[in-house]
């Protein structure tokens, strides 16, 4: 079996009011569809995505009313990337979140990519990840705003960030059972930590990465608004699907 790459990222949220706001007004990411939470269906289930709602752009989120904060751990899904075009791109977007107030952090290399970390209002770690021409699994089409250039826009997902206790039992899982591969590594910029690992499928790039934090210092997590539900990941077809 070989995944395509990442397919949407489910998160949690309190407000689905604000998270509305936030991903559409602030972010310019297009809301492709609103539907209910399929195990509660007296709350929303809200997915944005890109232009034309393409495989591999969604990041969609469970609405909670009255959930409680994450508190941050291990055995997380610890941040969510969204691709971006270029480095030109991460400075538009923190000019952008100065006029938004949004919380974020310096352009850092990240796996050998320019990156900008930065928090919605509920604190969920994202990401934005500079393409700058790589070569691997393709973006989507940008959502056309006025006061966003299409050059800039976020045009899908990004690579995911596991924080895990130990990394073995989750790199067994990802090379033997998912035909993830390993790919490289970089430092940690979260202080004196072993380097985070590099895994990837299908044609690889931003679009096909699970990266490995290795925390054993860290309490596990307590997931709440904010925080991450799951990750998905593509298949070619039904037939691959049901194998």
């Amino acid at each position: 079996m070989e995944l395509l790459g990442l397919h949407h990222v489910s998160i949690l949220t309190g407000k689905a009011e604000k998270n509305y706001q936030f991903f559409t007004k602030v972010l310019g990411m297009r809301l492709v569809k609103k539907t209910v939470n399929q195990d509660n269906t007296q709350s929303y289930h809200l997915f944005y995505a890109d232009g034309e709602g393409t495989p591999g752009t969604e990041v969609t989120f469970f609405d909670i009313p009255g959930l409680a904060r994450t508190h941050q751990g291990a055995s997380d899904i610890s941040t969510v990337s969204l691709r971006v075009k270029s480095t030109d791109s991460l400075h538009f977007w923190k000019e952008r979140f100065e006029q938004y107030g949004v919380e974020y952090e310096e352009i850092a290399k990240r796996a050998n990519r320019d990156t900008l970390a930065f928090k919605d209002y509920e604190g969920t770690r994202l990401l934005l990840v500079a393409d700058n021409g790589e070569k691997g699994v393709r973006a989507g089409v940008p959502w056309k705003r006025e006061d966003i250039p299409l050059e800039h826009a976020i045009i899908g997902l990004g690579p995911v960030t596991l924080t895990v206790g130990t990394s073995e039992p989750t790199v067994d899982v990802l090379t033997n059972i998912m035909g993830f591969r390993y790919v490289s590594s970089y430092p940690s910029l979260a202080g004196d930590h072993r380097d985070i690992l590099v895994y990837a499928t299908g044609e690889g790039g931003s679009g096909a990465e699970v990266h490995i934090e290795t925390r054993p210092d860290l309490p596990k997590v307590r997931l709440g608004r904010g925080g991450v539900h799951h990750v998905a990941f593509r298949v070619p077809n039904e037939e691959e699907y049901n194998k």
